[in-house]
């Protein structure tokens, strides 16, 4: 290979580019030979990139896409030398500069500068980086950081969990800031190596054991964060936690800005002020969102009525209930407890794969179904009374059209939804308490999946005949 206006190219297509793994596991091989001359015109790689090679961005980028090691061996010369551009074994290190620049990335960034000098940029502030400094940052904000010409070597860590964003503003109320230096790094920098060795590890319970690292990893870093002398939070702010924490557990109730403002001893306008600083959402907006939330989760696991939820959520006005359900979800509540699709969210490295489907679906029983050849109708079954059960169905070997009919009284009466669940497409249905369900197999061998959120009960058993009069 040979430098090109700082990429890389083959030559007599000797390169070899190898990925492996995904996510965490992710790493890449360069074995790069460089030559002096870059205009050979019988060269084919000159003349057109040859498929499979690597852009000198691109492969400066890998670093900023979580790879891990970058292994560049034979480098003879090159015919301009980027700095910092030798042969050896790369770890964690820039061969030559650049400046990643994020925004609105739903993670938090934890890294240490080992050797070498850079910057960070972030929420308007520049700071300058040397070995020994740590860096904790929400990366929901704009931020960017680079090398100087003293080429810095860097450990890091992007994760993320639901909780995190109070953590880090606790970690902020405590005086902790984006940039510090702790008195010895090296309790980071083996946390750091424990959490890459264990990523790429085939421990069959790795993620739990990650989860444990990051959860020292997050107590390292609140130990660092006291710094009362330089607190930027006022004793307002600090008690706007308290206001957020009696609205989570008192949103089904009549809350008014007044009655906040009274409880709290706050001026009612500054509240205002500061809540939607803070979290980036009015009061108001605040309580109907946690109220719409609740209620999608009695819409969809619940038998109660429309009206009855409106009310469980502290919306008891059935027409500001729907028009506000309507506003948020962009459907009725009623439109909202038909089936629905779930495309299952798949993640994936080199041993397979996982997948994540319904959440808050309460499941009492497990259900499989075998079918040996393709044509096989079963159905339309479901129960009555108390022991009406909402399912969640998937298709775990071959293919089955799936329906649901609903039963329930009102201007769908008898309709019928459809859809194609297979293995490949890795789709479930949800299918609301009220509604009778069957399936026909597509494939010979087809195994097929449902969960329950009731019990079975024989008595309270009924079906529907396939050949009723129904569309379907």
């Amino acid at each position: 290979m040979y430098s090109y206006q700082c990429g890389l190219q083959s030559i007599e297509n000797r390169a070899n580019v190898q990925t492996k793994g995904s996510g965490f596991d992710q790493y890449v091989d360069f074995n790069i030979r460089l030559s002096k001359n870059s205009s050979q015109p019988s060269n084919q790689g000159y003349v057109k990139l040859l498929q499979g090679m690597m852009s000198m961005a691109d492969f400066i980028g890998k670093f900023s896409e979580g790879y891990k090691c970058c292994y560049v061996c034979e480098i003879e010369e090159f015919e301009t030398l980027p700095q910092g551009a030798k042969s050896g074994i790369y770890e964690n290190t820039l061969l030559f500069g650049y400046t990643p620049t994020r925004t609105d990335l739903v993670s938090f960034l934890c890294f240490v500068v080992l050797s070498g000098k850079g910057s960070l940029k972030y929420e308007g502030v520049d700071y300058e980086l040397g070995a020994g400094d740590c860096v904790f940052i929400d990366c929901r904000k704009a931020y960017s950081h680079s090398t100087s010409d003293d080429l810095w070597s860097l450990q890091w860590c992007h994760f993320y969990a639901p909780s995190l964003p109070a953590v880090y503003e606790k970690y902020k109320e405590r005086g902790g800031r984006p940039v510090f230096h702790p008195a010895d790094i090296e309790p980071f920098t083996t946390l750091l190596t424990d959490i890459y060795d264990l990523a790429l590890s085939s421990d069959y319970i790795r993620d739990v054991r990650i989860n444990e690292k990051l959860g020292t990893l997050l107590t390292l870093l609140m130990e660092q964060s006291w710094h009362p002398e330089s607190m930027t939070v006022s004793r307002k702010r600090l008690e706007l936690a308290a206001v957020k924490e009696y609205l989570d557990e008192h949103y089904t109730e009549k809350i008014a800005l007044d009655d906040l403002s009274e409880h709290f001893f706050i001026n009612k306008f500054y509240l205002s002020k500061i809540f939607r600083e803070t979290y980036g959402t009015t009061v108001n907006n605040y309580l109907i969102s946690k109220r719409i939330t609740r209620a999608k989760q009695l819409l969809r696991f619940t038998d109660m009525t429309v009206d009855e939820i409106g009310a469980a959520v502290g919306m008891a006005d059935a027409n500001y209930f729907s028009r506000m359900f309507r506003k948020v979800e962009g459907i009725s509540p009623r439109e909202y407890r038909k089936p629905i699709i779930i495309e299952t969210r798949r993640f994936e490295d080199f041993r397979g794969w996982m997948s994540v489907s319904a959440e808050g679906f309460h499941v009492l029983q497990i259900n499989q179904g075998f079918s040996k050849k393709a044509g096989t109708l079963r159905g339309l079954h479901f129960q009555e009374g108390e022991y009406v059960q909402a399912k969640l169905v998937s298709c775990l070997h071959g293919s089955i059209f799936n329906v649901a009919v609903d039963l329930r009284p009102g201007e769908n009466y008898g309709h019928a939804y459809g859809e194609i669940l297979s293995f490949e497409n890795q789709k479930q249905m949800y299918i609301p308490r009220g509604f009778a369900h069957g399936y026909l197999t597509l494939e010979d061998d087809t195994l097929m999946q449902w969960c329950v959120d009731n019990d079975f009960c024989a008595a309270a058993a009924k079906a529907v005949r396939y050949d009723s009069e129904f569309n379907w």
